[in-house]
């Protein structure tokens, strides 16, 4: 073989060998294990992934919601909310309202990984302050943070949002969103006005404005349309409109699909 050939051959095993390399399991595993723990109790593993570090003590857990457990490693045990930990006050209103936040308890020692929906995770950190939030956006509690469902002023059902959560206390929480979130101030003199679908999170709680012919501004469709209107505090929204997706007819005579 011409000495030309051989070079030519040569460099093609050579880059196949380093794209073999590249794409190797070893290389997969270095690119992609998980990170250093910072002994924090939640941190970030990736932009869409929590990670809850859980070591052997009296008050050391947390609150989860049901269902975003993707992966855990080391002694752990989880177990559903009791009716004493809820307070027959909360099952109430949560029949009431139907917001939906079901929690898990996880304790023990290890790490547990947490995802929802391919959803980004954002943290926040409480001072003796409260944060309201749509049940569903909640991912995670800290023990410390205590929550209960509020009723919005002036909430009108076509919101589709008369109840939220209210989260109140000192400690860590996660919640999610639709997209990297933006975070506005109000005040009374200039107030901020959102679209419900696209409120994650806020600190006062806003009343409801109809608003007619307003949504080629905020939000989507037509006619007669419900706004929030915020006169204080902050207000974190997403460059999402999450309307719920109502359950598709069901055939008579077909099973029922439960979602546990």
């Amino acid at each position: 073989m011409p000495s030309d050939e051989k070079q030519a051959q040569g460099m093609v095993t050579s880059s196949c060998d380093d794209e073999s390399s590249k794409h190797s399991l070893s290389s997969l595993v270095a690119r992609t294990r998980i990170q250093p723990s910072s002994q924090s109790l939640f941190e970030l593993e990736r932009s869409k992934l929590l990670r809850i570090n859980l070591k052997p003590k009296k008050d050391n857990y947390a609150w989860i919601k049901l269902g975003c457990i993707i992966a855990r490693q080391g002694d752990l045990n989880t177990s559903r909310q009791s009716m004493r930990e809820q307070g027959l006050g909360k099952i109430v209103k949560k029949a009431v309202s139907g917001e939906g936040m079901n929690l898990i308890k996880c304790k023990g020692d290890g790490i547990v990984f947490c995802a929802d929906d391919d959803k980004l995770v954002s943290l926040v950190h409480l001072h003796e302050q409260t944060l309201f939030l749509n049940g569903n956006d909640v991912l995670a509690l800290s023990p410390s943070l205590s929550y209960d469902f509020a009723l919005m002023k002036g909430a009108h059902i076509a919101s589709g949002s008369v109840f939220n959560i209210k989260v109140s206390g000192t400690g860590i929480m996660a919640f999610t969103s639709r997209g990297d979130v933006v975070t506005l101030e109000a005040s009374p003199e200039n107030p901020v006005y959102t679209d419900p679908n696209s409120t994650v999170a806020w600190t006062h709680q806003p009343s409801t404005k109809m608003a007619l012919s307003m949504k080629s501004i905020v939000g989507r469709g037509s006619g007669e349309e419900v706004q929030f209107e915020f006169k204080g505090g902050v207000v974190i929204v997403q460059p999402f409109e999450e309307v719920p997706v109502s359950e598709p007819m069901r055939v008579p005579g077909t099973p029922v699909k439960v979602k546990l």
